[in-house]
């Protein structure tokens, strides 16, 4: 008697988890889908300033760095005829 209310229990477990598991495919799909509709189309334009303000900033970085001479001479300016 144990071990047939043990295999009903068992299988009872394995239908439930299977339930559970479909539940959780199905909401994952949906979270996705929700994420591809509303709220990559926003982050990406985000992600696109973002990169654009780095780069940016990163040239005039550079141009300052490059600039930027701090114990230049009227020696070391070359001649011009």
């Amino acid at each position: 008697m144990y071990l047939v209310t043990h295999l009903c229990t068992f299988a009872s477990h394995r239908e439930a988890k299977a339930k559970v598991h479909d539940f959780g495919t199905t909401a994952l799909g949906f979270l996705g889908a929700y994420y591809e509709d509303h709220i990559q189309p926003v982050t990406d334009s985000y992600i696109g300033w973002a990169s654009d303000v780095k780069s940016s900033m990163w040239e005039k970085l550079q141009t300052s760095i490059e600039s930027y001479t701090p114990f230049k001479t009227a020696a070391d300016q070359p001649e011009s005829n």
